[in-house]
């Protein structure tokens, strides 16, 4: 895990994550000074099931999934995780164990949020204090409802949701990248693997172009509507 700097563009992006939106500007500036950026290469284990949770990260670019072991010897895909995004907070936060191990599904670029730091904010600042917990129940009514969609959606509308929720373009066409292996978008979306292959078939005649891990998408407000989503 080779360390890198911190780029006016990480900084942004630290911004954007949803667990510190709310944070007043001058406690984001603190968090970006103290920040460690690192370069973590495809297949790189950044922990462990059991592993004490001594920090939790988030994703500046790249793909990261959380995975466990069945008794059988099967992985289960938790979770998939791409720019914007961070994971492992709730152990830390709990001052527990990591439950599930985490993995670099490609090349990436992650910040390191260290435990001790966050205990020296959380004894010093109510304000931080306060906006955490809202962050963090924000996140917990996310997954509810990614739980709820997977019950109630078809598999067409998952992945449309889940194609807009990487696409950052205000407006105009959007390009993203998958990760390497769709078969990690399968399982984050509860479909097999053939049936994302078909899904992504239907939606070429709705502006969504498919080439190797190249995903484009003509009008992603479009799209959003056609669906009943917010873009």
């Amino acid at each position: 895990m080779d360390q890198a700097k911190i780029t006016q563009s990480d900084a942004y992006a630290l911004r954007q994550m949803r667990l510190f939106q709310k944070l007043p500007d001058d406690l984001v500036e603190s968090l970006v000074a103290r920040l460690r950026i690192a370069h973590v290469e495809r297949g790189s284990l950044l922990f462990s099931a059991g592993d004490e949770a001594q920090r939790f990260f988030g994703v500046l670019d790249g793909w990261v999934k959380v995975f466990s072991r069945t008794p059988d010897g099967e992985e289960a895909v938790l979770g998939l995780f791409s720019r914007g995004e961070t994971f492992a907070e709730a152990a830390m936060f709990l001052d527990e164990r990591y439950p599930a191990s985490a993995e670099a599904v490609d090349e990436c670029r992650l910040c390191i949020f260290e435990k001790q730091d966050f205990e020296r904010y959380f004894l010093s600042d109510p304000a931080f204090c306060k906006a955490m917990l809202a962050a963090v129940s924000r996140h917990l009514m996310r997954m509810t409802k990614e739980l709820e969609q997977l019950q109630v959606r078809s598999g067409e509308e998952r992945l449309v949701r889940f194609l807009l929720s990487l696409c950052n373009a205000p407006s105009g066409s959007c390009a993203l990248q998958l990760p390497y292996d769709k078969s990690l978008i399968a399982r984050r979306l509860g479909m097999q693997p053939e049936t994302l292959s078909r899904t992504f078939a239907k939606l070429r005649g709705k502006g969504v172009a498919v080439e190797g891990t190249k995903v484009t998408i003509g009008d992603p407000k479009a799209l959003a509507k056609l669906y009943g989503l917010h873009s």
